[in-house]
């Protein structure tokens, strides 16, 4: 759509009268779909279909338009029809910013609910450092807080951090805990997309009771993420056989140039599966270096390994709201060696939960139940009256 028809369509959204028992999801790229989006759409689909109509604005070709969970309330956001949803709902949710849609619509006689993509951790928009390459690229973008009034966090702390990044009321911050993390505690099938319980089943026959390890390197604008050597692969083959363990290699959606080793017990998890959320829920370790991912797996209360072999570069690159080392609960390394050594001592049983693991678990979570979805759906439901 042209960019002065979108804005011609903002302008008309002020004169159209909103339907506060509709609700609309924007999303025109289907991999922000997974996650906090795919979780909050199932559960108020499942539970609130009597009162509420809900509707799916998604890109011509979106995966969104077949999918199981999502066909029948899925509309091209571009077509008249899904012009009129998204303008008259009365209730918009936001997951990646407010431009989801490509079109601005402001919190005029509506609520708009921002529910993010992760737990605030890394710098992104008012919280960027004066100097960061991060600024540098974006040195004129549309800023949240003008559009989304509300927003979902995981905890009081995360409450201030999503103050720093949006520069939002703090009366405006919901501590609700996030949609996908009610995976680590709800066992309820009916709750849970489709395509999650497709996953945790072909989780299970690859791995054979085999212990899991995780690695999920986040993106970087300089491209890919470490690239490991011969030798390092013969290692990684040897450490696995030696183990009894499978090695899922899981990036960033965006993470450019990946290298997946040609290897037995590898295997390339972004082409076989949609979400992460199901693999962190079973896996007995995770390897990430600056991805917020380590965040929500600090909920299974198992061991975690930063792999900071360009701490440098990310660092200058995008910033942390935290000092990370001392808030990061694992072991961190910066060479594939010793990659292998620390994840040979948590694989031996040796692992205990201790006080730093707690102190980060409580900065940035305070729900351990299972019920984050409902909290925000009851928060949504408040505020638009």
């Amino acid at each position: 759509m042209n960019i002065l028809v979108r804005i011609f369509v903002a302008i008309l959204d002020f004169f159209v009268i909103k339907n506060k028992k509709k609700i609309a999801f924007p999303c025109i790229n289907d991999n922000e779909w997974r996650g906090n989006c795919a979780f909050l759409h199932k559960y108020i689909d499942y539970n609130l279909k009597k009162d509420y109509t809900v509707y799916v604005l998604c890109g011509k070709k979106s995966m969104l338009l077949i999918d199981s969970d999502t066909k029948e309330n899925a509309v091209y956001i571009y077509s008249f029809r899904g012009i009129w949803h998204l303008l008259t709902s009365g209730i918009v949710i936001y997951h990646h910013g407010p431009l989801a849609g490509l079109i601005p619509l402001t919190s005029f006689r509506r609520l708009n609910y921002h529910i993010n993509h992760g737990i605030h951790f890394k710098k992104v928009e008012l919280a960027l450092d004066p100097h960061s390459e991060e600024l540098k690229n974006h040195k004129s973008f549309v800023k949240t807080k003008w559009f989304c009034k509300h927003h979902a966090v995981s905890s009081h702390v995360d409450a201030l951090a999503c103050c720093a990044y949006y520069h939002v009321l703090h009366s405006n911050i919901h501590v609700t805990g996030i949609p996908r993390n009610d995976i680590f505690f709800n066992e309820n099938k009916n709750e849970l997309p489709n395509y999650i319980n497709d996953d945790i089943k072909k989780i299970s026959e690859i791995a054979l009771r085999k212990k899991i390890i995780v690695y999920a390197p986040t993106w970087r604008s300089s491209g890919g993420a470490y690239t490991l050597t011969l030798d390092d692969e013969n290692l990684l083959a040897i450490f696995l056989r030696e183990n009894q363990a499978v090695f899922f290699y899981a990036g960033h959606p965006y993470l450019k140039n990946r290298i997946i080793p040609n290897i037995d017990g590898v295997y390339d998890f972004n082409i076989m599966f949609t979400d992460i959320q199901p693999l962190l829920k079973y896996a007995d370790v995770l390897i990430t270096d600056y991805s917020s991912i380590w965040i929500d797996f600090l909920l299974t209360k198992k061991p975690i390994v930063g792999f900071h072999y360009d701490y440098k570069f990310y660092k200058d690159d995008r910033g942390f709201l935290y000092d990370f080392s001392s808030v990061f609960p694992g072991p961190i390394v910066s060479d594939f060696n010793t990659l292998l050594l620390e994840l040979k001592n948590l694989l031996s049983g040796d692992f205990t939960v201790n006080n730093k693991y707690n102190i980060s678990l409580s900065i940035f979570h305070e729900h351990f139940d299972g019920q984050n979805c409902r909290r925000i759906t009851d928060s949504i439901i408040k505020e638009s009256r």
